[in-house]
């Protein structure tokens, strides 16, 4: 992917070049040499944003080359600068009565129908959108906040304006989200008057002020500024700070864009781009919304680029670089689209969903914690495709585990509805029940470990399901209309709606002395501490399990890897220096747990230390360190072939009069099996 990113880049750097122009810190009152000033704006008070407009194609006057500033703009007119401002390519179908085919500003109308800011009217005559009535200053605050996606915080305009009442209801907090945010104060006489109508030069001074910089031709730009709008594609934006929001528009279309060195205070809000893509390098952001019609948008998020988080409003996917070791949370909204996708790509710690949707894990890729959040409509199906560490239901939903979907846990905690429905479909390492609900499989179900807790009083499961062990702790519960012992051990299959029990704490059948007590035991294969240099592969040796009834159950075991700060994770980020813990447990099918065991996986720096010249014949010694530490067991190679060995694991080995003379080939292989290089040698005693 990195080899793709940076010819990305290059191409990028080739159009920009073409261009002959790099754009930085745009001066307004830089028109370009094929502009000529009106003279109806050379002296106006708006003469800057007016120049700026117009020179960016935004406005263009009238035949007799005046613009006409103090003239009043009617609503078409508005929403013609507001589409204009975003590039929007998409169009609904007219559904108002007071619009023509034949009018100009019709294509205009179904533009701003589809970009969803045009709401209309409804009087004797219909819905009807009033083209060309002018309009007033409540009203296209309505607009800019609705296609801005501007919310304010608090009310203050009571305290502010003395005419608030005025103000009509739809539209008092689209103008206290203005005023919150600076881009509109009222007149000196503390007035806001929301029912005075817009004049031009009033109307593109409104809109300018929460634009703050334009980017409709591509290139390369550079600045600061406090907000940006880009609405075409390839462009370069770098070494830039936004101290308010950042507008990837639709008018990007299937473009590309990208960041580099750039920093936002506020919201990057993402609504055009297509498969090869929006790309985000280095770069700090502070909230991130993807909303993009048709879904078909990649956003790539490498190097040292950071988020407080990725709010999914439309299908994507979402693909966090290896590079990229960021803790970036994803949450896929309730406004997003029924039926859309989501793919991830890259480890997420934490994902959280808040409508039912299609959620896949690429290859080699996964999440810790997916959490179906009691936003959820009940009911609702969820199809998980992938890797997923735990998946925590507080909503009784359907989940379908595809196929080849690994999940290690689902848990249906105490937050879902007594008594809710829940459907499971596919395969599941491990199910824990802390609620009483009613939970029926569907197809072939097959689930290895299920704990119903003593908090799920009542539960019950109906259909075809496999279980190779359920330990229950509730009362009152049923599997396919039978009762399920408190306390007892059992195994289900699916052939003739079978329960067997293996133990129980009273009321089983069986003869006590063939109750199995004694726990499985697991062997770990290779070493218990293993040394990993950053940024090389970490492959786990894994371990064996094995039971005196069950037999040989290695494939049972549940493996689960947390960092140092416990949390757990999908897998083990070389590319973060820590102490990692891969976890194994299992348990046999009469229920009996193996005692827990632990491998622990130290990523970090790795140093080579010689006492003598590296390069040419010589005798020394050698020692390896990694993060502070020196390790043992080790062996040190040239050109693949071995030199010596720590064979006393002392932590020091001799070379004899060997040749070194590339230190790129000089390499330690630990006693995990992981090779080592390190092309800083360093000399010198330690």
């Amino acid at each position: 992917m990195k080899e793709k990113i940076v010819a990305y880049v290059l191409s990028l750097v080739m159009i920009v070049s073409s261009m002959g122009n790099v754009y930085a810190d745009t001066n307004t009152n830089n028109t370009g040499s094929d502009f000529t000033l009106t003279t109806d704006i050379s002296e106006h008070w708006a003469k800057n944003e007016l120049i700026k407009w117009q020179d960016k194609g935004l406005i263009k006057g009238y035949e007799d080359g005046t613009v006409k500033p103090d003239g009043s703009i009617t609503r078409a007119e508005f929403f013609a600068l507001v589409n204009r401002i975003f590039n929007f390519k998409g169009e609904a179908e007219i559904v108002f009565d007071d619009v023509s085919e034949a009018e100009w500003y019709s294509e205009v109308i179904k533009k701003s129908v589809a970009a969803g800011y045009l709401k209309g009217y409804q009087d004797e005559n219909g819905v009807i959108a009033k083209p060309n009535a002018p309009i007033n200053r409540q009203e296209a605050s309505a607009v800019l906040c609705r296609v801005f996606e501007l919310v304010g915080n608090s009310d203050n305009l009571e305290n502010t304006f003395i005419d608030y009442q005025a103000i009509e209801g739809y539209a008092k907090q689209n103008v206290n989200a203005l005023l919150e945010k600076g881009y509109i104060k009222g007149y000196e006489n503390q007035t806001f008057r929301p029912n005075n109508n817009l004049t031009r030069a009033e109307a593109v001074k409104m809109i300018d002020s929460i634009v703050g910089e334009i980017y409709n031709q591509s290139g390369s730009y550079t600045g600061k500024y406090n907000n940006i709008v880009i609405n075409t594609g390839d462009i370069m934006l770098k070494d830039t700070t936004i101290n308010g929001n950042l507008y990837l528009t639709e008018g990007i279309a299937e473009g590309n864009v990208y960041l580099e060195n750039v920093t936002v205070i506020g919201d990057t809000v993402i609504k055009g781009g297509g498969l090869n893509s929006i790309i985000i390098n280095n770069s700090n952001l502070k909230n991130i919304k993807v909303k993009k019609n048709d879904s078909k948008i990649r956003v790539v998020l490498s190097g040292t680029t950071k988020s407080s988080g990725v709010s999914l409003e439309s299908g994507a996917m979402i693909q966090k670089e290896k590079d990229n070791v960021s803790d970036i949370p994803v949450r896929i909204s309730e406004n997003i689209q029924d039926g859309a996708k989501v793919t991830l790509k890259g480890d997420y710690a934490e994902v959280n969903v808040d409508k039912a949707v299609s959620i896949e894990t690429a290859a080699d890729s996964s999440i810790g914690q997916l959490n179906l959040t009691n936003k959820i409509q009940e009911g609702a199906k969820i199809i998980l495709n992938g890797n997923f560490t735990r998946v925590n239901m507080d909503k009784a939903v359907s989940v379908e585990s595809a196929a080849d979907t690994k999940i290690s846990e689902l848990r249906i905690t105490d937050r879902v509805q007594e008594g809710a429905k829940v459907t499971l479909s596919g395969t599941f390492d491990k199910i824990t029940v802390d609620k009483g609900v009613e939970i029926t499989t569907n197809n072939t179900t097959i689930i290895n470990v299920m704990n119903i807790a003593s908090t799920a009083t009542g539960a019950s499961l109906t259909g075809e399901v496999t279980i190779t062990l359920l330990t229950n702790s509730a009362s009152g519960v049923e599997i396919n209309g039978k009762t399920v012992t408190l306390g007892s051990s059992i195994s289900v299959s699916p052939v003739d709606e079978n329960i067997t029990t293996n133990t129980s704490s009273g009321g089983s059948s069986g003869d006590d002395s063939s109750t199995d007590s004694t726990a499985p035991v697991i062997t770990l294969v290779g070493q218990a501490t293993v040394n990993v240099a950053s940024g090389n592969t970490y492959t786990d040796a894994g371990a064996t399990a094995s039971d005196n009834i069950d037999g040989t159950i290695t494939a049972n075991i549940v493996k689960t890897i947390t960092n140092g700060a416990g949390t757990i994770i999908g897998s083990i980020n070389t590319s973060v220096s820590g102490t990692y813990t891969i976890h194994y447990n299992i348990s046999d099918a009469t229920g009996n747990a193996a005692t827990e065991v632990t491998r622990t996986v130290i990523v970090g720096a790795i140093e080579i230390l010689a006492k003598a010249s590296f390069t040419g014949a010589f005798t020394s010694d050698v020692k390896v360190r990694v993060n502070g530490g020196f390790i043992t067991g080790y062996s040190l190679y040239y050109k693949d072939q071995l030199v010596t060995t720590d064979s006393d694991n002392d932590g020091v080995v001799r070379t004899i009069s060997n040749i070194f003379n590339n230190l790129g080939d000089v390499k330690v292989r630990t006693s995990g099996g992981v090779d080592i290089t390190d092309s800083d040698i360093t000399l010198g005693a330690w």
